[in-house]
């Protein structure tokens, strides 16, 4: 449930944002108010900037929780102000009220905003737009088609004011989405995407965000032409969040073995008293492997080659019964 879904005195009294001075009475009824807002959050499982309880990742980023304070990754990330030179809520409201009025007021101010989209309280993002007063929660405008960027100044946009492709670029007809299969619209237009350098790509939103959250920031370019140059900074500017992190496929363990450094020695027959398994910094008992697939090793006295052989290749790669060694 969002805000507004709460029975609580706090969430009723005036429908829109308060205007003044602090030393005003009205000003000072909405601190209480939103103060009264953020307490509810606190003792609670919802999100303290957008007051929902979900939890999908895809959508609202990772939820954590500090201090008993429960956020969305990418509604604190779009929060104005909320850079880590400014903790969100660093010690119980109350306490942040009476020691820093002047800091937390116009976070707690925030709270009394109305989403354009809801009509509810604690619309905590306001649109980028040119003298746009439009507020609203990142959930509801994720919904509504609002755009929040995820680099720079992490700004957002209204319907009205959200950036769109300029791109010219014609479809063959019954053109599909590159990645689904599935038919896209006849234009471009929230949900429906082109690739800004080949501009053959054509792929809906939500199927281009996917597989930015699987490549990650090293390997999200276009599926077709693998443009980086304009298609990372055109996406992102669209809203695409792409995680800076590693590809999804390399996460698993099926990509584990790939980075472990082969430590066997695979003589036929091994002499070192330790076992094959151990190896010494230097000498007869050091263990090389093979200067061609790294994939087979050897001590040096295993293959008879002297203390100071620095490379050696195995029977696979060199080719020979014996291998080939080089000082």
């Amino acid at each position: 449930m969002g805000w507004g879904g709460s029975s609580d005195p706090a969430w009723q009294g005036q429908s829109g944002p308060v205007e003044g001075k602090p030393s005003t009475r009205a000003h000072l009824h909405a601190l209480e108010r939103s103060s009264a807002l953020v307490a509810f959050a606190l003792l609670s499982a919802v999100c303290v900037l957008c007051g929902r309880a979900d939890a999908d990742p895809d959508i609202y980023g990772e939820k954590s929780q500090d201090n008993g304070v429960c956020t969305h990754e990418n509604c604190l990330v779009s929060f104005p102000g909320a850079a880590p030179s400014f903790p969100l809520v660093p010690q119980p409201v109350a306490w942040a009220l009476h020691a820093q009025p002047r800091r937390i007021e116009g976070w707690l101010l925030r709270f009394l905003q109305i989403c354009y989209v809801c009509g509810k309280r604690g619309a905590t993002i306001t649109c980028y737009g040119k003298k746009c007063k439009n507020s609203f929660h990142f959930p509801c405008g994720h919904e509504n088609g609002c755009v929040s960027q995820f680099f720079g100044q992490y700004r957002s946009f209204c319907q009205k004011h959200r950036p769109a492709q300029t791109v010219q670029a014609h479809q063959d007809s019954q053109t599909s989405c590159i990645i689904c299969l599935e038919h896209v619209e006849e234009k471009l237009s929230y949900q429906t995407m082109v690739c800004p350098s080949c501009r053959q790509a054509w792929f809906h939103r939500g199927c281009i965000q996917q597989q930015a959250f699987h490549a990650g920031l090293l390997c999200f370019r276009c599926p077709q032409c693998n443009d980086r140059e304009k298609f990372l900074p055109e996406m992102s500017s669209l809203g695409i969040q792409v995680p800076a992190r590693q590809p999804a496929w390399e996460a698993g363990a099926g990509f584990t073995d790939m980075y472990q450094r082969h430590s066997r020695c695979d003589a036929s027959l091994c002499l070192y008293a330790q076992g094959r398994e151990q190896a010494e910094e230097e000498g007869p008992w050091y263990l090389l492997l093979c200067s061609s697939c790294a994939a087979k090793g050897t001590h040096r006295r295993c293959s008879a080659l002297q203390d100071i052989t620095a490379t050696w290749e195995c029977e696979d790669c060199a080719g020979v019964s014996t291998g080939k060694s080089r000082l």
